[in-house]
């Protein structure tokens, strides 16, 4: 292909389209970036008001009703004292007392600590002051006394606790509502401050686009007339010169371009004819027999590997011919039986959607043959000799049924294990021990869920010699181990472990039940009297050892 010779542009010395485009984004950047902080300040600020409204004045407030509520209990337990004639009873109240008042001046002196004004917290010390008098006189009457002329003497400042602690509540409480004012007022400026800053943000993005637009897109339009007429062959079209910008380097390029296209188109004519070539070359070499058709039925290529699969039909392949003649001609004189039928129900036609068959040739071959259609309407298939990978499958299949039918006809019951713990083979005669149907422990059951189910039908009579845990372990260490359990139906089964190369497992389970009874009952005879079955002198002399 023959290369394009641009000549080299110039920078331009006027203001450039990047240039205005990166502008007008730096301009509505900033403007972003100034409403931006205008609105996060605003939040910022409204959010440092409601936590102050609530940290100082809402919770001053809680605490101050928490402390009248403390000093309602101390006068509470001060009656409940006052009437006590029991000395533990009075020790007990006087102690209540004490962790009340503690309590309420922790309240009283949160309250203060939480208050917004120098006159809240002199309410909060005047309401100090009057519980201090409270305790002072509590502690100095004469318990001589009735109790209306004790509750008379206290009376005063009681009276003077509750009105102070009312007047820190209002206090605070008024506080609380100048700052609520305070903090609408802000957020009512910020507000206004926002709905500037966005309409001179819209004003401006609005006379930016203006600016693009007359600066873009009366060249672009010039640039894409000019390009039309290129793509639809007119070689001839007149391109004028552009600004120094983009947009004329662009015009000025399309230009030399114009120059090239017709060394360009004949240097395209000789490549798709080298292309051509190179295909049927390589279509040629390939070990696949390939038949390409056209929209109208008939064969247009065919390779030398097609032709020996199907010997003397020549003139069935040459270029031109039918393919339904082709087909018939198959099925007539190379194909099987079964295959006759299958290949002679296809069209092959233009219209017909990918599909692939295998057929049997009566050289005992076996050609697979996958066929798709063609973006021009046409249809194209591939022809792979599959007779030894077929050979394989049927000696696999006939490999796993010899395999199923021994792992049937076992004697021992059969479990196998990938090296992710999970069940790939199981056989009948495990789950006939167990008495499991196939749903109970399907493929893919792991080793841990398949112990749990076995562990459901162990007896605990110390006939295994470990858990379902220890076993498991010694799975996972790969280790060849033999062991047994009873059952609760009182048979014994014998299981043994052994790893395989692929990171698995072999577990071979074993109905031992009848071979234990043997051994058990061989046991006994020779330790006890045949006659009497009473303990003989060889037992005597174990036990005795």
């Amino acid at each position: 292909m023959p290369t394009i010779g641009l000549r080299r542009i110039t920078p331009a010395s006027r203001l450039t389209i990047r240039a205005s485009i990166f502008l007008g984004f730096a301009l509505m950047c900033a403007f972003t970036g100034v409403l931006g902080y205008s609105s996060s300040q605003m939040i910022k600020k409204s959010a440092a008001l409601v936590a102050e409204m609530f940290d100082r004045s809402l919770m001053s407030i809680d605490y101050a009703r928490a402390a009248g509520a403390d000093f309602a209990a101390m006068q509470t337990s001060f009656l409940r004292l006052s009437l006590t004639t029991s000395l533990p009873r009075r020790k007990e109240l006087e102690a209540d007392l004490d962790v009340l008042a503690n309590t309420f001046y922790q309240d009283l002196g949160i309250s203060a600590d939480r208050s917004q004004s120098a006159r809240a917290n002199r309410a909060a010390q005047a309401v100090k002051n009057a519980v201090d008098g409270w305790q002072r006189s509590r502690g100095q009457i004469d318990q001589q006394l009735a109790l209306p002329e004790m509750l008379a003497t206290l009376d005063g400042y009681s009276d003077s606790v509750k009105h102070e602690i009312d007047l820190l509540i209002n206090l605070t409480a008024g506080d609380a509502f100048l700052h609520r004012q305070q903090a609408l007022r802000s957020i009512q400026t910020e507000t206004k401050l926002d709905i500037g800053f966005t309409l001179a943000a819209l004003l401006l993005s609005t006379a930016v686009t203006w600016v693009l637009t007359k600066r873009i897109s009366g060249p672009v339009s010039a640039a894409s007339a000019i390009a039309a007429r290129i793509a639809s062959g007119d070689l001839d079209a007149a391109i004028p010169e552009g600004r120094r910008d983009e947009l004329g380097d662009l015009l000025r390029s399309m230009s030399i371009m114009r120059d090239s296209i017709r060394a360009m188109m004949q240097a395209e004519v000789s490549q798709r004819r080298s292309a051509q070539a190179r295909l049927i070359d390589a279509i040629e070499n390939s070990q696949e027999g390939v038949l390409l058709v056209d929209a109208a039925g008939r064969i247009v290529i065919t390779n030398s590997p097609l032709g020996a699969f199907f010997g003397d039909m020549n003139d069935q392949l040459a270029p031109g011919a039918s393919v339904s003649n082709l087909i018939q001609a198959l099925a007539r004189t190379k194909l099987v039986e079964e295959s006759r039928l299958a290949v002679g129900a296809l069209p092959w036609s233009a219209n017909e959607t990918p599909g692939t068959v295998e057929i049997g040739l009566l050289n005992d071959r076996w050609l697979r043959v996958s066929w798709c259609p063609t973006g021009e309407g046409g249809l194209v298939a591939f022809f792979s000799d599959v007779t030894l990978s077929r050979s394989r499958e049927a000696q696999l299949k006939q490999t796993n049924i010899w395999l199923d039918a021994a792992l049937t006809n076992m004697s021992q019951g059969l479990c196998v294990y990938d090296s992710h713990s999970k069940l790939k083979i199981v056989n009948s005669r495990f789950r006939d021990i167990y008495h499991l149907s196939a749903d109970q422990m399907p493929i893919g059951t792991t080793i841990g869920s398949v112990l749990s189910i076995l562990d459901s039908f162990t007896e605990d009579t110390g006939r295994s010699t470990m858990d379902s845990g220890a076993i498991q372990a010694l799975i996972e260490k790969r280790a060849v181990f033999a062991q047994q359990h009873q059952l609760a139906d009182g048979r014994v089964i014998s299981f043994s472990h052994r790893p395989i190369s692929d990171g698995g497992w072999v577990l071979a389970y074993e109905d031992v039940t009848e071979r234990y009874r043997t051994e058990a009952q061989i046991s006994f005879i020779a330790r006890h009297d045949s006659l009497t079955s009473l303990p003989n002198r060889a037992l005597f002399n174990e036990r005795l050892e």
